[in-house]
């Protein structure tokens, strides 16, 4: 999802009015992530070395920012 936002954030903004009525259960499934995603990262991804970048604790951070953001705006 940090790719995507880096990459295609004003298409990613276009749908997420479609999914606006599960915003509250996606934000606290990326919440309860956001401890663990850099280990988890570690054992489930094999990423190349540009991708390296979205394996750590601030990409999910910047995810949450970001849909946080823009749910809130919606």
């Amino acid at each position: 999802m940090a790719a995507v936002i880096d990459h295609h954030a004003n298409e990613l903004r276009t749908v997420l009015p479609e999914v606006a009525d599960r915003a509250d259960r996606l934000m606290d499934r990326i919440n309860l992530l956001r401890p663990v995603y850099e280990a988890q990262v570690r054992n489930d991804v094999n990423p190349t070395p540009a991708g390296e970048r979205y394996g750590t604790a601030a990409a999910a951070d910047r995810v949450f920012a970001f849909l946080r953001s823009e749910f809130a705006s919606l």
